[in-house]
């Protein structure tokens, strides 16, 4: 039994528009089983011995013979499903104009052209880690590199009113208020295991030493780097 599930109507032949007709072909069946055809009363016991589902968010019912593009009740009952039994998902659809995550693994919004680009790269980083990375559906195989430089840029925009040679306090990247992202904790996270420190480390580091705005920024600037020259990072912070 494969361990990813698609659901998928592909009513349009969309997938092979996208370039992943090897679904189709068995590429990859092994390891992922793609389905189609699906009404409220089908049989969905095998959903819990995924450890993934990959749906379509606008999952039309198979009824009479054809697909009803105004009945979504099979998706409704997948999701129910998969939120009772802590499986991991991601929807995908073309109405999705923007990537949305609930949590580290459940993708709620992603667009379908997005989702099948990027679906053999999460593949092949399964079969060969045993990782199943959804950022690499969320963000492309270089994903490292889109959010630390997204988390970079809110964290130095704390440092506006700040001169090069102030020294750093450890309210200056810690959150400023309830709900913010954790920037800095974010950052040494995708930057592991080379990075040598943790978030804990680095907090008591900037409480026992005096360290500058300038060398601050100098060891995040480093951590960009590598992971835009190596999709990953080498940089060990000093």
């Amino acid at each position: 039994m494969a361990d990813i599930v698609l659901i998928d109507d592909n009513s349009r032949d969309q997938r092979r528009s996208y370039g992943a007709d090897y679904i189709d072909d068995g590429a990859y069946s092994d390891i992922i089983r793609h389905i189609e055809r699906v009404n409220q009363s089908s049989d969905f016991t095998f959903l819990k011995t995924s450890k993934c589902v990959l749906i379509h968010d606008s999952l039309e019912d198979f009824i009479n013979g054809h697909f009803d593009e105004h009945s979504h009740v099979a998706k409704d009952l997948i999701i129910h499903i998969l939120d009772a039994s802590h499986i991991p998902y991601v929807c995908f659809s073309d109405g999705h104009s923007y990537t949305d995550c609930d949590s580290d693994e459940n993708i709620v919004s992603l667009k379908k052209s997005e989702f099948y680009i990027r679906l053999k790269d999460f593949l092949d980083c399964y079969k060969n880690t045993g990782v199943l990375q959804f950022l690499i559906l969320a963000y492309g195989k270089n994903y490292r590199k889109v959010l630390v430089t997204k988390y970079v840029k809110a964290l130095f925009q704390k440092f506006d009113s700040k001169r090069p040679a102030d020294i750093l306090t450890i309210a200056d990247i810690k959150p400023a208020k309830s709900g913010e992202i954790h920037y800095m904790e974010k950052i040494i996270e995708l930057s592991q295991p080379a990075l040598g420190i943790t978030y804990e480390d680095l907090l008591d580091y900037i409480e026992d030493n005096e360290v500058s705005v300038r060398e601050f920024q100098s060891n995040i600037n480093n951590i960009i780097n590598s992971i835009s020259l190596n999709g990953k990072n080498t940089y060990t912070w000093k």
